[in-house]
């Protein structure tokens, strides 16, 4: 169409054509606006108007246009054309009775037999699985299928408030314990960031942090205050000296390390821990750590404890005010400021020197003994915080741990922990179930597109529907401890089922660095209507890892029964292990209901009271796991199925957790001697002297040892042959005549040093 339409114009037929001309007109000559004459020296320069743009269309623009009810016969200009298969042909207009004739007069498509062979494969999948009563229906393989499951404080929020049950209605026999926090807090990042801490903090136990600090639990759990100031009976009336000294060098070597993370982090970015013996042999132990810190803390921030509290509003002196002044106001711009005396604002400033902790006497030499209990518990606890805030090497490992590949499959929540802890060993095991039959049922649907396979795609195929079948018939009819055993055995080669499927199974192994930094690692059990409880543990990362209950619960179950069986020496495991494994425990209750309930209703203060202290030995572990049992069993005070299957994996894994520390007591009662004088002798023969050796030490290290020399006429001959000082152990030179004086001397003076190192280093 090479019509040019003016819409502005406003009559029609001034243009030469009508609005009906628009659809019945083939070819029109075009329509031109009336356009002044151009002034002579715009033709002279050939610059033209611009044409006037397009209006806006109004309804009237549209009346005059022909309406088309229904298209043209086109058929006639398809002369020798095919008609394309994929155009519909057009349905006949047939009334109801005509369709109910077609339907039966249809000829019925036959159904393929891959349907058949997948009912008959579902049908076998149902009969075959243990997961008999569940609908597989309201199962995904979406959904969270890994070892770790998210832990909330919503749980801890309930709109029933009668329901809650308290640890007394539980447990009569608690004691309150309020610096279990804090203590929680420093074993988790010694826990979680032990790489940069000697091995020799490896055994810490909560009793160990307790003896260094001096700390004591109080009488009852009734009790407000802690007994840090009156202890009924303190550690030294039953503890040996050297073992309370040995737990106080302990944690000021904690605090050693604590402050080099912060201040003495070499060039090269690779942090060295200090170890006990060089602390222990060490003149100037902090050396100006604490100089350092001091001018830090000031601009880190003081904790709460360490600075002066506020005076309370409402106890304001107000009367500091002058009677209204009706007079000029102190502010012309602000006429409502009336007086210029305000009072001052309390602020929270840092206590003064002479009782600032930070500037203690002998804190450079003592270390955390120039403290009292309560601030040796605080200075730990702000120094984590400036760890996590200003380390360099904290931040590179903290940036390692949550930059890994893999993500949390139930997404980036507050906490987690172990499935197999947190629902149940049992529960566990029928999420394995129910995650292999999903993944029978997948195998199956895609084994209906086998041909458009590539040939490694259907080998692996093959291969994976002969292992979901195997597992499906080794777990048939087993109950759970049996069957998470016979999947530790087959782990190795089940696994691969699961290969490039997903990322994780219920029972894979739950401690791995993508889970490092938000793991509840100390967590045992939670009642959603009464609180959560932990056993503060070490060792949860590293080479020790697998060996006790830090693991998965295949491996868990595999490690208890080869234990009560007898299938593992248990000379060589506590040989191998026992100098990893530390049988003290203290098993804690957090009030976490009544914290969550204070905090919304904001009645939480200093005096609130949240932790306390369930059992620290297996007499009183038996007497709380008990005291649940006949609670379970009369169906008193606990009525929910939910809180009922919780106290079951609580007291599950408790009394596995008891029977693993009963038998690791036996063999240190039967083993401890044995391994003891094995190692001695094993140490003795790293720290002999080869005299084959030229002997490099200087008379140096005699002022560090402290030894004087010993004289070889101090030995008989039988005495020094036995000690192996003869002469024929020495590889000497050939001396000229003239030397053989002096060489005589250096010889007896080189023995006697031999002598002196080699009795320092069997002390």
């Amino acid at each position: 169409m090479s019509d040019v339409i003016d819409l502005d114009s406003q009559d029609t037929d001034e243009a030469g054509m009508s609005s009906d001309s628009l659809v019945t007109s083939d070819v029109k000559t075009p329509v031109t606006s009336k356009v002044s004459t151009p002034s002579p020296s715009l033709k002279a320069n050939k610059i033209e108007k611009p044409p006037k743009k397009k209006g806006q269309m109004t309804f009237a623009d549209f009346k005059s246009i022909k309406v088309v009810h229904s298209p043209s016969d086109l058929s006639s200009f398809a002369t020798g054309l095919r008609r394309s298969a994929r155009v519909p042909s057009l349905r006949k207009n047939l009334n109801e009775e005509d369709l109910i004739d077609e339907m039966k007069t249809k000829p019925r498509r036959k159904e393929k037999d891959s349907t058949n062979d997948t009912n008959k494969m579902v049908k076998k999948l149902k009969t075959s699985s243990s997961l008999d009563n569940k609908n597989l229906e309201n199962l995904s393989l979406n959904q969270n299928w890994s070892p770790n499951v998210p832990i909330l404080s919503s749980d801890f929020i309930d709109k029933d408030s009668t329901k809650g049950l308290r640890i007394q209605d539980i447990f009569a026999d608690v004691k309150n314990i309020p610096y279990a926090g804090t203590i929680m807090k420093l074993m988790t990042f010694l826990n979680k960031f032990s790489s940069f801490f000697s091995k020799d903090l490896s055994k810490l136990s909560f009793q160990t942090f307790e003896i260094g600090l001096d700390l004591y639990p109080a009488t009852s759990a009734t009790k407000k205050t802690s007994s840090l100031d009156d202890p009924i009976k303190a550690y030294s009336d039953f503890i040996p000296t050297k073992d309370i000294i040995d737990s106080q060098d302990k944690i000021n070597l904690f605090l050693l390390t604590l402050l080099k993370l912060l201040f003495n982090i070499p060039k090269s970015g690779i942090f060295q821990s200090p170890e006990l013996e060089q602390f222990r042999s060490s003149k100037t132990k902090f050396s100006n750590l604490f100089q350092q810190l001091r001018h830090k803390a000031i601009e880190w921030g003081y904790p709460k404890e360490w600075r002066v509290h506020p005076i309370a509003i409402s106890k304001w002196e107000w009367d500091i005010f002058e009677k209204i002044d009706n007079g000029s106001p102190v502010d012309p711009k602000n006429p409502e400021i009336l007086t210029n005396r305000l009072p001052e604002v309390p602020l929270m400033q840092p206590l003064p020197r002479e009782s600032d902790p930070l500037y203690a006497s002998n804190i450079d030499k003592k270390g955390i003994l120039a403290l009292n209990p309560s601030d040796r518990v605080t200075l730990l606890s702000v120094l984590v915080d400036w760890c996590l805030i200003n380390s360099s090497v904290v931040h590179n490992e903290i940036q390692r741990l949550s930059h890994l590949k893999k993500d949390f499959p139930f997404g980036i929540v507050t906490d987690h922990a172990p499935r197999f802890i947190a629902n149940g060993i049992a529960q566990t095991y029928e999420d394995f179930h129910a995650l292999t039959s999903l993944m029978h049922r997948k195998l199956l649907n895609r084994n209906k597109k086998r041909s458009q396979l590539r040939e490694d795609k259907r080998k692996d195929l093959s291969n994976k529907l002969n292992l979901v079948n195997e597992i499906t018939k080794s777990l048939k009819g087993v109950k759970y401890k049996q069957g998470l055993i016979t999947v530790a055995d087959h782990s190795s080669k089940w696994s691969k089922l699961f290969i490039d499927e997903m990322m994780d199974t219920p029972v894979s192994y739950p401690y791995e660095d993508v889970y490092k930094l938000r793991m509840q690692e100390f967590l045992v059990g939670r009642i959603s209507n009464c609180g959560d409880f932990y056993l503060p543990r070490l060792n949860t990362y590293g080479d020790s890892m697998d060996v006790f209950w830090f693991t998965d619960a295949p491996t868990l179950m595999r490690l208890l029964e080869d234990l009560s069986s007898n299938k593992i020496d248990k000379l060589n495991f506590y040989e191998q292990f026992g100098h990893l494994i530390n049988i003290e425990f203290k098993l804690l209750f957090h009030d976490k209901r009544s914290m969550m309930k204070d905090i919304l209703n904001a009645k939480t203060s200093e005096d609130s009271q949240y932790w306390f202290e369930i059992s620290t030995d297996i007499e009183s572990l038996d007497k709380f796991l008990s005291n649940i049992k006949e609670l379970l069993a009369t169906d008193k005070l606990i009525e929910q199925k939910s809180v009922r299957d919780q106290c079951t994996a609580l007291v599950e894994y408790l009394a596995y957790f008891r029977e693993l520390i009963h038998m690791l007591s036996n063999m240190k009662d039967e083993f401890q001697e044995i391994v003891s004088s094995s190692r001695r002798s094993r140490r003795t023969q790293e720290h002999e002297i080869n005299y084959a050796v030229d002997n490099q030490y200087t008379d140096d290290y005699e002022d560090d040892v402290n030894e004087e020399y010993v004289d070889a006429n101090d030995y008989s001959e039988e005495e020094y042959m036995e000690e192996g000082f003869s002469d024929n152990n020495y590889q000497e030179e050939e001396k000229s005549p003239a030397d053989e004086e002096e060489t005589k001397s250096e010889t007896e003076s080189q023995s006697r040093r031999d002598r002196s190192l080699r009795r320092a280093a069997q002390r």
